[in-house]
């Protein structure tokens, strides 16, 4: 079963485990990983929820998608002094859960937790000097300026590069 809220004597405790993403299914949370349209449903009834003084995040991710958690962030940054907040690296807090983590009161980590990592990275492999050895032209085809931009088939010009890194 996908981890649900538990509420222990005023405390909401809520899990954010797993891989983080922006929607999953059924399988996908069953398999370890939280939504952040799940855990922000849950944080927005603890919030509601009268009985609750604090909100515990029970964290144990090494983090996932971009996509919908600035704006979880966002909505916990912006509900912060309704409710104490409490984030517990329990014992993995990384990169998007660590995003959403740090918009708590507090953020308690165990002795041995990994706590850290927000950002991105990309990769680009420039294969042209392979291909070429080979004796492979890659003809791109598109539509747009910037659409082939950081393709592997050719180097990485700075223009491109600064881009990628802004």
């Amino acid at each position: 079963n996908p981890p649900t809220p538990s509420k222990r004597g005023g405390i909401a405790v809520l899990p954010l485990r797993g891989v983080i993403a922006h929607r999953m299914g059924t399988l996908e949370e069953s398999s370890g990983g939280m939504s952040t349209e799940r855990f922000g449903k849950m944080f927005r009834v603890a919030l509601a929820d009268d009985s609750i003084g604090t909100i515990v995040f029970d964290v144990d991710s090494p983090g996932g998608t971009v996509s919908g958690v600035p704006e979880l962030a966002a909505e916990i940054l912006a509900s912060r002094g309704q409710k104490r907040i409490i984030a517990v690296a329990n014992a993995c807090m990384c990169s998007a859960a660590y995003w959403i983590a740090a918009t708590a009161d507090e953020i308690v980590a165990t002795p041995s937790a990994l706590v850290g990592s927000i950002g991105i990275y990309t990769a680009h492999e420039d294969l042209s000097q392979l291909l070429e050895k080979e004796g492979v032209k890659v003809t791109l085809i598109s539509a747009g300026k910037h659409k082939l931009d950081g393709n592997p088939f050719e180097p990485l010009d700075e223009e491109t590069l600064k881009k990628l890194q802004d």
